[in-house]
C-alpha cells in the first residue's frame, strides 16, 4: 500500500473520530454548567452530517488504488475541509458575541481534529493521484529460446 493511500485513510479515520468529539465548549452562567456540542448534536449536526457523509466517501474512495478514485477522493476532502470551515467561522464569530455578554466559551479540539484529518484525506489523495499516475516499470524484453543444435 503506498504512502498517500495510507495518509488518506488515517486522515478520514481521524476527520471521523472527530465529529465525535466537542466542536464548541463553553461555561453557562445561568446554569453554572459546563456545556459542550460535538458535530452530531444540534445545531452542528447541519454541517456535522454532510461532513461526516463527504469524509466515508472519500475514505472509500482513496482506499481504492485507482486515478479516478484518488481524483474523487481529492474532491470529497476539499468538500469536507470547506464543511468543517463554515462552522468554525460561524462559531468563532458567536464566541465572540458571547464572551462579550460574560460568557466563556471556546471553539472545541474535535473541529481541529476534523480540520486536520480533512487535510490530511486531500494531501493522501493528491499523493495516490501522482501514484496512480506514475509509470508502470517495463517488464523485461523476452528471449528467444536458446537454440538447440
Amino acid at each position: 500500500m503506498k504512502i498517500g493511500r495510507i495518509l488518506g485513510i488515517i486522515g478520514a479515520i481521524l476527520a471521523l473520530i472527530g465529529v465525535f468529539l466537542p466542536w464548541v465548549a463553553g461555561h453557562v452562567a445561568a446554569t453554572n454548567t459546563d456545556r459542550s456540542l460535538s458535530g452530531i448534536e444540534f445545531p452542528l449536526f447541519i454541517f456535522g452530517m454532510p461532513f461526516l457523509l463527504f469524509v466515508v466517501i472519500g475514505l472509500i474512495l482513496v482506499a481504492i488504488p485507482k486515478k479516478g478514485t484518488a481524483i474523487a477522493g481529492l474532491i470529497m476532502g476539499i468538500i469536507a475541509f470547506v464543511i468543517a470551515l463554515i462552522p468554525m467561522a460561524i462559531l468563532a464569530t458567536i464566541i465572540v458575541s458571547w464572551q462579550i455578554s460574560g460568557e466563556v466559551a471556546s471553539i472545541g479540539y474535535g473541529l481541529y481534529i476534523c480540520l486536520v484529518g480533512a487535510l490530511l484525506l486531500i494531501i493522501g489523495s493528491a499523493m495516490g493521484i501522482r501514484d496512480a499516475s506514475a509509470p508502470k516499470p517495463m517488464p523485461p524484453p523476452m528471449m528467444q529460446p536458446p537454440l538447440q543444435g
